[in-house]
């Protein structure tokens, strides 16, 4: 199955593999997602009028940041082997982590924007969490969708909807900075967030220098953080009002 839905697309198809293989519909499955940089892709960008510098200043791509003023477009690949835990033990598999629950929701949202209403995004995190049955006193890490957009103070709200007071607790960051902003590949962030768990190291969201009012919680400025991290909740966004949050816990034998 092919999924197109903006930046949500890779996410989405690795929700379903992961479904499928807990319905004992099929053993194992390769899914994920690609983007190639090309005319028609970067024309879309410039269109929507969210590349870097939107503000026709610097170029820079900065996350949370009080001055930021775009994405830069980014290419390349994430794709995964998801499987039964049974079949993979039997093939002696290296088991980097699990798919433990995800939520999906859509609001209406004009199809060039994001929502700025935060509250879809926080029902897709806390889907998310119920499947996987643990509580927000559980997340180690939130690897977050923003972009130097407006999106980033509406992820900001959505996330403090649901970890409340605690949101001030957990670290978030977002990795587009060093990849680059993408449609297709979003399988990329759900490794990062599988190696931020293997190697107990939280990513830094780079270029990060002048505090947001709107933007105040612990966005891991720059520097890679040392932190036990069992449970990572992923957020993906897509402008027209698609969300994907996704739970992946470590793997415990």
């Amino acid at each position: 199955s092919t999924f197109i839905q903006k930046e949500i697309s890779a996410e989405a198809a690795i929700c379903y593999a992961a479904r499928l293989i807990m319905d004992n519909r099929a053993d194992a499955i390769i899914a994920g997602g690609v983007d190639e940089l090309n005319s028609i892709l970067f024309h879309a960008y410039c269109t929507l009028d969210v590349p870097s510098p939107r503000d026709k200043k610097e170029e820079a791509f900065r996350p949370f940041d009080k001055r930021r003023n775009g994405l830069i477009v980014g290419e390349g690949t994430g794709i995964l082997v998801l499987e039964r835990l049974d079949h993979a033990l039997n093939r002696n598999a290296k088991i980097y982590g699990e798919i433990a629950g995800w939520g999906m929701t859509g609001s209406n949202s004009d199809v060039s924007n994001y929502d700025e209403n935060p509250d879809m995004m926080t029902e897709a995190m806390r889907l998310a969490l119920k499947l996987s049955k643990i509580t927000v006193d559980d997340i180690d890490y939130t690897n977050a969708c923003a972009n130097g957009t407006g999106l980033d103070a509406t992820e900001t709200k959505a996330i403090k909807n649901l970890f409340g007071k605690r949101a001030k607790e957990i670290p978030i960051s977002s990795t587009k900075p060093i990849t680059g902003d993408f449609k297709g590949m979003g399988g990329l962030r759900v490794i990062t967030a599988l190696l931020s768990i293997r190697d107990s190291i939280i990513p830094p969201t780079i270029n990060y220098s002048e505090p947001d009012p709107e933007c105040d919680l612990d966005y891991v400025p720059n520097k890679a953080r040392r932190a036990e991290v069992n449970n990572v909740l992923l957020n993906t966004f897509s402008n027209g009002g698609s969300n994907v949050a996704m739970v992946i816990k470590r793997y415990s034998p």
